[in-house]
């Protein structure tokens, strides 16, 4: 059942951390689930933690399960993490009987904090990895630090694997095998453009028209049309 909860969150990562992180074989977001005792032990744990759970029969009566998260941040970890985190569980509670940990580290000491936590063996369920150091999900990998997470992700995560393309799962692969979900957030990024009130009530053309690059390249041709000591770009 823990595995059920850990991927019900690792959905969520999957879409909401693509500005925290950077990682994976071509240098995309992925969020990774991780064993700091080896991949193989963690694989049994789990098998073992999903048998006691149908022993015991009814998921009401365990326990709240706590998932531990760690990402990092180009900028000051935020003072309001904890009312965040509780926003969360609020709805992991009711949903999957589940409790997450936002543990977010500044990138300075992101690979120092990892590297201490894999060798106290800490616990750690999800993680972002970096495109470079022993965070990077190559090295991670190569030193069965993180889970295949292939099966898991048939049985649990489902929805995740019609969202996010086969294409970009690729970049996560290792021999055929998924180790971790890239982030799925930089698939689309705000973009916008800026000009002057004045001159562009001047070239006559609506704002809201403004589709293609064709109809960039027509406002552009108008500002210039309307003052030309100004280059467009």
């Amino acid at each position: 059942m823990r595995t059920k909860r850990i991927f019900a969150i690792l959905m969520a990562s999957a879409m909401a951390f693509a500005a925290a992180a950077c990682g994976g074989g071509n240098s995309s977001s992925s969020t990774s689930t991780t064993s700091t005792t080896g991949a193989s032990d963690s694989a049994s744990d789990t098998a073992g933690e999903s048998a006691e759970a149908s022993d015991t029969g009814s998921e009401d009566l365990e326990d709240i399960a706590q998932i531990e998260v760690m990402f990092w941040t180009l900028n000051t970890i935020p003072t309001d993490v904890d009312m965040v985190e509780e926003a969360i569980n609020e709805i992991t509670r009711e949903k999957i009987n589940t409790e997450v940990n936002l543990n977010i580290i500044e990138m300075g000491s992101y690979v120092q904090q990892l590297n201490l936590m894999i060798a106290g063996n800490e616990k750690l369920d999800l993680m972002v990895t970096l495109p470079g150091d022993s965070a990077h999900f190559n090295s991670m990998t190569s030193q069965n630090q993180l889970m295949d997470i292939t099966d898991l992700l048939q049985e649990y995560a489902s929805d995740l694997l019609e969202v996010v393309p086969e294409n970009w799962l690729e970049g996560t692969m290792v021999d055929g095998r998924i180790f971790s979900v890239t982030s799925y957030g930089d698939k689309a990024t705000p973009l916008a453009f800026v000009c002057r009130t004045d001159i562009l009530e001047q070239t006559g053309i609506d704002p809201d028209t403004l589709k293609t690059a064709d109809d960039f390249e027509e406002l552009f041709a108008k500002v210039l049309e309307v003052d030309s000591s100004i280059t467009p770009v």
